[in-house]
This record gives C-alpha cells, sequence and structure tokens, in this order.
C-alpha cells in the first residue's frame, strides 16, 4: 500500500511579516490611489479602479481606510507631508538656518512641479478642491500648514537670535510671507506661468537679509 504523505502544516504567519504585509499593502494602495487621481482628478477614479491598480480587493481596502474620505486624507498625508517634512526639517534650520531651509523647500517645490506635470502628483486645484467639498480634507490640510507654519517660525527665531535676519520683520511675518509664496509658486506653476521657486527663494532671502549700516 502507498504510503500516506504526512498532513501539511499550515503556514504560520509571524506577527512581524504580517505587520509588514499590511504596511506593503497600504503603501501600494496609497501608490495607486496617487496615480489614479493625479491622471482623472480627485473625485473620478473608483475605489474599484484604485484597488485594481493596486492589485487588491476592496475587502484589502476597508483593511486600511473607512471610506474614500478617509483615503484621500492618507493620500495627502502621504504626499504633503513628505514635501513639508523638508521645509521643516530640524536639520536644516540648525545647520544652516531658515536660508537653507528655504533652499531646500525651492528645491523640493520645483521637483514636485515636474512631477505634476509629468503626471505623477496630484495638482494644487484639485487639492483646493478635495478641501471644499470635504471639511474633512480641509481641516486635515489646514493642520498640517499649520503645523509647519508653527515649526518654522521657530526656526525663524533662532535666526533672529543669531542675528541671521533682519529686525524690523516678526517670524509671523514671515512665516506667512513664506507660506503665501509657496501656494503662490504651485499655482503659478499649474498656470504655466514662467516661474522658478529657487528664484523666489533667493529674492525672499535677500530682502530678509540684515540690513548692513555703512
Amino acid at each position: 500500500m502507498p504510503r500516506k504523505s504526512a498532513p501539511r502544516q499550515p503556514v504560520r504567519v509571524k506577527p512581524a511579516d504580517r505587520d509588514l504585509q499590511k504596511k506593503e499593502t497600504r503603501q501600494a494602495l496609497l501608490a495607486a490611489g496617487l496615480l489614479e487621481l493625479s491622471e482623472h482628478g480627485l473625485e473620478a477614479p473608483s475605489l474599484d479602479q484604485i484597488c485594481a491598480r493596486a492589485g487588491f480587493t476592496r475587502g484589502a481596502f476597508y483593511v486600511h481606510f473607512k471610506d474614500r474620505e478617509d483615503f484621500l486624507v492618507s493620500v495627502m498625508d502621504h504626499v504633503l507631508g513628505q514635501f513639508l517634512d523638508v521645509l521643516t526639517s530640524a536639520a536644516s534650520f540648525e545647520s544652516g538656518g531658515v536660508a537653507q531651509a528655504v533652499r531646500f523647500f525651492c528645491m523640493a517645490a520645483d521637483a514636485r512641479n515636474a512631477a505634476v506635470h509629468g503626471g505623477k502628483a496630484i495638482r494644487f486645484h484639485h487639492l483646493m478642491e478635495a478641501c471644499q467639498r470635504s471639511s474633512v480634507v480641509g481641516q486635515r490640510y489646514r493642520a498640517m500648514v499649520k503645523k509647519a507654519q508653527h515649526l518654522i517660525a521657530d526656526g525663524l527665531t533662532r535666526d533672529l537670535s543669531r542675528k541671521a535676519l533682519r529686525r524690523d520683520v516678526t517670524p509671523e511675518q514671515v512665516t506667512t510671507l513664506m507660506t503665501a509664496l509657496a501656494l503662490g509658486v504651485t499655482a503659478m506653476i499649474e498656470l504655466d506661468l514662467p516661474v522658478s521657486a529657487l528664484s523666489v527663494g533667493e529674492t525672499t532671502l535677500s530682502l530678509l537679509a540684515p540690513t548692513v549700516h555703512r
């Protein structure tokens, strides 16, 4: 009689492996969603399209996100979080002051806008539309900008104490100016108006430099 093969033992997935799989699934859904949203806008892609592009089912989607609105907030966190991290990097302020932080930010802005024109990033006006249509998305966006402003103001205060900035402006004024410039440059580039974030940043820094009395 042929010998019976021993029953297969179920493969046990270690908790660490499960956590890694969940993280990879979430990242894949976010990446697929980002591509769909950048190509078709925030309102067009359905959850089925996003899931199909990522290679997962709706069931997998709802493991990570409550609904479409929660997903949009997560995409915004993923995209803008990395972008704002450049601007608010503590290392930038400590090593080269706000001047270095502004230059890092401008380079990131130019890179992001190149990605927008390459169809690999969400357009600014789509984000603004999402903020208007969803109070949750709008609140999250404003919270991220306010957090960035707070961190920038801290860095500016240190620069003022080192006399690296002109003394007739306050950190709050400069922070508001930098925020307005960032939003304005992004809008200009998406309108195909000639502008360079790096050039705008350098001009701003020259205006904020300490006045030399002769």
